[in-house]
């Protein structure tokens, strides 16, 4: 079952054209990982999926259901969150208020209300929603920590269990390695596929291919904001466009 459609989707910045006609089709369950160049447009199509910027043309389907140029908080409360590039976190408050943070798209409460003036039931759920998320993501121990001292790999963990928090049917993983040392990516790894077996679809941008091609059900490949390629890890790895779009043309006669 496809969970998340893009049809023609395009993104234009004036006279450049950051997104062209692009397809996408991920059905529910998968790991899908999107690769490309330095410029290719991955970061755009996340930006359009989530509505930070409208598109130009083309149309969004998450489910079943329109979310084309929905605002951000709108397409959260439908079920797609992300994480980012550059990390995000509210690094003056603790680790445990993060997550709980995220929480708040889901609650009736306010989030102030939430946060400082207590919500009975509503806010005792939050707080042991927000204690799962972090044991699952092996940041327990670390609750009463403020965000900012927590070391790069415990917060991109953090980061996503405060996506986690909003209840996703989509989870977008904006290069979750980036500047992970090789244990830190390994347990990354590993979160990712227990996300998955747990049910939860996910798409991702990285440059770690090893990472990609060990987790990825299916790999799109952009440059230039085309997709080139679309298909299993080891077709991916062995597609002469790609590898010219990567490494130049006649690169795989070298």
């Amino acid at each position: 079952m496809a969970l998340l459609e893009l049809t023609n989707v395009t993104k234009r910045f004036g006279g450049l054209t950051a997104i062209d006609s692009l397809d996408v089709v991920i059905d529910a369950g998968q790991i899908v990982g999107l690769i490309g160049p330095n410029g290719a447009g991955k970061t755009t199509v996340f930006n359009v999926i989530t509505g930070i910027y409208p598109l130009t043309a083309g149309t969004i389907v998450l489910d079943g259901e329109p979310v084309t140029n929905c605002q951000t908080h709108q397409v959260t409360q439908r079920g797609i969150t992300r994480t980012f590039q550059n990390i995000r976190l509210f690094t003056q408050i603790s680790t445990l208020d993060n997550v709980r943070i995220g929480r708040h798209c889901r609650t009736k409460a306010g989030l102030l209300a939430a946060l400082f003036n207590g919500a009975g039931a509503e806010e005792q759920a939050i707080h042991d929603n927000a204690q799962a998320l972090l044991e699952l993501v092996g940041l327990s121990e670390k609750q009463n920590e403020l965000a900012g001292n927590l070391s790069y790999g415990e917060q991109r963990r953090l980061e996503i269990a405060r996506a986690l928090a909003t209840e996703p049917k989509l989870l977008l993983l904006d290069e979750p390695a980036a500047g992970m040392n090789p244990q830190e990516t390994k347990q990354l790894m590993e979160l990712i596929r227990r996300l998955n077996s747990d049910g939860l679809t996910i798409l991702l941008i990285e440059h770690d291919m090893k990472l990609v091609m060990n987790i990825s059900d299916k790999i799109i490949v952009l440059d230039h904001g085309v997709k080139i390629a679309e298909g299993l890890p080891r077709e991916i790895q062995l597609n002469q466009q790609v590898i010219e779009a990567y490494l130049g043309k006649g690169a795989a006669a070298c």
